[in-house]
């Protein structure tokens, strides 16, 4: 490896690092409000930037980046958000709160990042499986903070379905080669929340830690 790609890999670490610990500590602190809005200060709002750092800092990300600004797939984006926007008006609910943070650092870092990356050393089809295990690893949180919620087979289900969401969002990317159809899915989960019956709340509630 080039003096160039140690400092990458160096700098690609310490984000994982920064976005692992401030989400983790957003659950840890959740009952001293002061400092979980601290740690999901920190995760909302600097994580995005050093996401988007690092992308700056490589080269193959930084073109990848340009193809994804000007992709025709961010139609899909927009139509779902408007589509979902509506509803929401529809119901009194603001449509400001689609814009579900988790969904757009999830699919930055875990799809456009890690897995372009990965893929590099490890080949793509592999770099999709390990994304979907960093994925759950980052989920594997809400178990570890929140035991309560995932009594009994909820618990192996949870690490199933975390898996599994993360092998479809990286599939989508391996074959879309962008990460506007994942944002959308990943937005439509927590938008159907407020619309669901309560004998369907299961699909967001599995499919959806956040």
């Amino acid at each position: 490896m080039t003096m160039a790609e140690n400092r990458f890999l160096l700098y690609f670490i310490l984000v994982e690092a920064f976005l692992f610990g401030t989400f983790f500590g957003t659950l840890a602190f959740e009952r001293s409000s002061g400092l979980a809005g601290l740690f999901y200060g920190f995760y909302v709002y600097i994580t995005p930037v050093l996401l988007l750092g690092l992308c700056l800092t490589d080269p193959a990300l930084r073109d990848k980046l340009r193809s994804l600004i000007v992709s025709s797939d961010l139609i899909i984006l927009i139509v779902v958000i408007i589509g979902w926007g509506i509803a929401w008006l529809y119901l009194g609910l603001s449509p400001w709160g689609l814009f579900f943070p988790y969904a757009f650092i999830d699919e930055l870092n875990f799809r456009f990042v890690f897995q372009n990356k990965i893929s590099a050393y490890a080949g793509r089809g592999r770099a999709v499986i390990l994304q979907a295990i960093a994925f759950t690893a980052l989920y594997s949180s809400y178990v570890i903070f929140e035991t309560a919620g995932y009594p009994g087979l909820f618990l192996p289900l949870f690490f199933l379905d975390m898996f599994g969401m993360g092998m479809l969002y990286g599939a989508l990317y391996y074959l879309r080669g962008n990460i506007y159809s994942d944002i959308a899915i990943h937005i439509s989960l927590y938008a159907m929340i407020p619309l669901l019956p309560a004998y369907l709340g299961f699909i967001p509630y599995s499919l959806l830690p956040t």
